[in-house]
């Protein structure tokens, strides 16, 4: 095959995948979802917990059944309620009528908010996060 052939085949083939394109045949997509789970804990919600005020009844009220409890010696608890969140990022080609995937990623984000009680009081809160 000749110089000449080759440059011909490789615009054929450009102008063919320019058509599919435009036509619809071909496409890029790019897909991003998000899902959360665990217990939506507000900054708002947060703002109003003090230690050496709050009781455990109150966190429970306002966050509801913890994800994880701890009984500790001398009258301590700890409450921990997790929040999970996931973002996948995916990236697909369309080739007439069928989808090939070629990328994806999945970030994901746990936060845990610790309450420590001791004789039902807040003596501690903090939050860690990982991801």
């Amino acid at each position: 095959m000749n110089r000449h052939s080759l440059h011909i085949l490789c615009m054929l083939g450009l102008g063919l995948g320019a058509l599919l394109f435009s036509a619809g045949c071909i496409g890029l997509k790019r897909e991003v979802s998000s899902d959360r789970h665990g217990t939506p804990v507000t900054t708002a919600k947060l703002a109003q917990v003090e230690q050496g005020d709050t009781t455990r009844e109150d966190i429970v009220k306002a966050f509801g059944p913890p994800t994880q409890s701890y009984k500790l010696k001398g009258n301590r608890e700890i409450l921990v309620y997790v929040q999970e969140q996931s973002e996948r990022t995916e990236t697909k080609l369309m080739l007439i009528f069928t989808l090939f995937e070629w990328e994806s990623e999945e970030d994901k984000d746990v936060v845990r908010y610790v309450f420590e009680f001791e004789d039902d009081i807040l003596v501690d809160h903090r939050v860690q996060t990982s991801g």
